[in-house]
């Protein structure tokens, strides 16, 4: 994915790449690889990213989800801009 995601950037001059690594590897360089160690924090991108008239699109795990909803309902992005896809182990739980 790091190189189909470094091929659109390259592509598009309005495109915005912020790459999260939770964990990164050994020979993972910041600021090459990636560029904030952690999970996704949006309070600290949103004026980066965030724009009033766009819609959300979240995809992942519920747990993840559930954090992008609350920070971005507390960031004051509508409810109705924000949209789901669930997709991982949790699907599978029983």
């Amino acid at each position: 994915m790091r190189d189909r995601l470094r091929q659109t950037v390259a592509t598009y001059a309005n495109f915005k790449a912020v790459v999260f690594y939770d964990a990164p590897l050994p020979g993972d360089v910041l600021g090459q690889d990636y560029d904030r160690v952690g999970f996704i924090e949006l309070e600290g991108l949103k004026d980066l990213i965030l724009l009033p008239e766009a819609d959300y699109y979240v995809c992942g795990p519920i747990p993840f989800m559930r954090a992008q909803h609350d920070a971005l309902r507390a960031l004051d992005i509508p409810e109705a801009r924000i949209n789901y896809e669930v997709f991982g182990p949790d699907l599978l739980a029983e």
